[in-house]
């Protein structure tokens, strides 16, 4: 499994090596995930991402269905800009928001079949958006190594509370003294500091988790992790019901296994099985999307099921040495990332 788990990730990178100049949003995809000779993006340049697709999908309630089956979707382009318009209001200043809005509505569209409404290209409009947040992120990052520069009185690379304090007034000039207290014992502890100084990389690490130090009110990025997890309960549902005869296809070979209760066969089937009943409970049971933690319990339950799919399908291609026997195909990455 290990093996077959490597040779994924080796397709994959050479995919991205391939095809990353000829489509932008495998560029994206490349840079998010800090694929090698590509522009790599900070960690939490996923969670801003995600954001912008959660929010996306709940304008146009869930994902369009061309994009599980070709990888293309598109979007009417009155809902697109009204969603970058509400992603993007806390991360630019309105004169770079106008700017980016006005590059959206330039953009080549297609006339939709339903309605014919003008629809852009989501993959396109989500590479013009990270760009902009990147370009945002990146003026935040100078500012804070330029304001560290300044306050360095002795030049010797790190801060003393008096260096650290002076930064964070020119940083965040309403700062609480409390929030600032607990910036200093974060960063301390990040630095792993004996002499209690800090490093630079260890304030804006700390600084960014604590949403400090920024043009507007908050971090995009720390809004999302404080009130914003993808668990969209319809896109939940929605894909467990195109999963679903899949799993359940699997699981009916449990009885092959009752005589071989001790193999690992009969062990994953077991598990698998169990995780699918807990599901299956809780999308019957259509659970409100308000209830965040039992959307995130189904979200995880979910996550464990195309897990055990792809190594129950790995297992048979192992053993019977062809690929594409797994009915979700010969990639483990295939469905997850759709």
């Amino acid at each position: 499994l290990q093996t077959y788990a490597e040779i994924h990730l080796f397709m994959l990178l050479k995919a991205l090596e391939v095809f990353h100049q000829k489509d932008p949003t495998v560029a994206l995809f490349g840079s998010l995930c800090g694929a090698p000779d590509m522009e790599a993006m900070p960690e939490y340049a996923i969670h801003f991402h995600t954001y912008f697709l959660s929010k996306v999908y709940e304008y146009c309630q869930g994902p369009n269905a061309t994009e599980c089956s070709t990888g293309v979707a598109r979007y009417p382009m009155t809902t697109m800009i009204a969603v970058v318009k509400v992603c993007m209001q806390e991360v630019l200043e309105p004169k770079q928001l106008s700017t980016l809005l006005d590059s959206l509505e330039m953009m080549p569209s297609t006339v939709g079949e339903d309605d014919g409404a003008l629809e852009l290209p989501l993959g396109e409009v989500s590479v013009e958006v990270i760009r902009a947040w990147r370009d945002e992120d990146s003026a935040r990052g100078d500012k804070f190594r330029h304001a560290f520069e300044e306050c360095d009185d002795n030049g010797d690379g790190v801060l003393s509370y008096d260096e650290f304090s002076n930064v964070l007034h020119k940083i965040a000039p309403d700062i609480e003294d409390r929030s600032m207290k607990k910036l200093w014992r974060n960063a301390l502890e990040e630095t792993g500091s004996v002499d209690n100084t800090i490093e630079p990389a260890a304030l804006e690490r700390c600084a960014h988790q604590m949403g400090i130090g920024v043009l507007k009110s908050q971090l995009p990025q720390a809004r999302v992790m404080a009130l914003h997890v993808h668990n969209d309960f319809n896109f939940l549902k929605d894909s467990w019901a195109q999963i679903k005869p899949t799993a359940a296809g699997a699981t009916s070979r449990l009885e092959e296994y009752e005589d071989e209760p001790g193999t690992e066969a009969f062990a994953q089937l077991k598990g698998l099985n169990a995780h699918m009943v807990e599901l299956d409970e809780f999308v019957q049971q259509n659970c409100s999307t308000n209830d965040t933690e039992a959307v995130e319990v189904a979200w995880k339950l979910y996550r464990l099921v195309i897990l055990g799919l792809h190594i129950w399908n790995q297992r048979g291609e192992l053993q019977q040495r062809e690929e594409n026997i797994g009915s979700l195909g010969v990639s483990a990455f295939d469905t997850v990332f759709k």
